[in-house]
């Protein structure tokens, strides 16, 4: 699958594990799940731009470099988005990729260039990998899992269940 970064690190999977795991408490599933986000953000971000800049450190000169913005990433988890100058990053679930789809039709229609669009996304299934893929076929997805299928009700097999409820505590 073109575009499709699948992270395999073992952390990423322990804690994809363990979000999953039914008897994982609210407080764990949103823990947990903030740690899987540093690591997608990570990757997607690695292309970000940059300025060389020279700062004083306390017995010298450093070269270093800064980013051209600040990432803003707030994990909202149904077609949330997050935008930083030069960057947006979606982080919902790529169940139906209807959702998903919507949003970057907004994005790209208020002026987002596709080029600077990168999507987060904790779980895909492959039907919306599909969906994306022939709609946005340029446009990199950075996600921890690619499941098996969609159930009758869209839900993702073998998925987490409703990663909103569980997120919020209102299940």
């Amino acid at each position: 699958m073109k575009n499709i970064h699948l992270n395999t690190h073992p952390i990423v999977q322990d804690r994809l594990t363990k979000i999953r795991d039914k008897g994982t408490s609210n407080a764990d599933f949103r823990k947990y799940l903030s740690e899987i986000a540093v690591f997608l953000c990570t990757d997607a971000t690695q292309n970000m731009r940059t300025t060389p800049v020279t700062v004083e450190t306390p017995l010298t000169s450093y070269d270093g470099v800064e980013l051209n913005g600040t990432p803003l990433i707030i994990p909202i988890l149904r077609a949330g988005l997050a935008l930083s100058e030069g960057m947006a990053r979606l982080l919902p679930q790529a169940d139906t990729g209807g959702s998903m789809i919507a949003t970057l039709d907004i994005l790209i229609r208020e002026g987002t260039k596709i080029e600077d669009i990168v999507i987060v996304t904790l779980l895909c299934a492959p039907e919306g990998i599909k969906a994306l893929q022939e709609k946005y076929p340029s446009i990199p997805v950075y996600t921890a899992a690619i499941d098996d299928h969609l159930n009758e009700n869209a839900f993702i097999v073998p998925g987490l269940g409703d990663a909103g409820d569980r997120f919020f505590g209102t299940d």
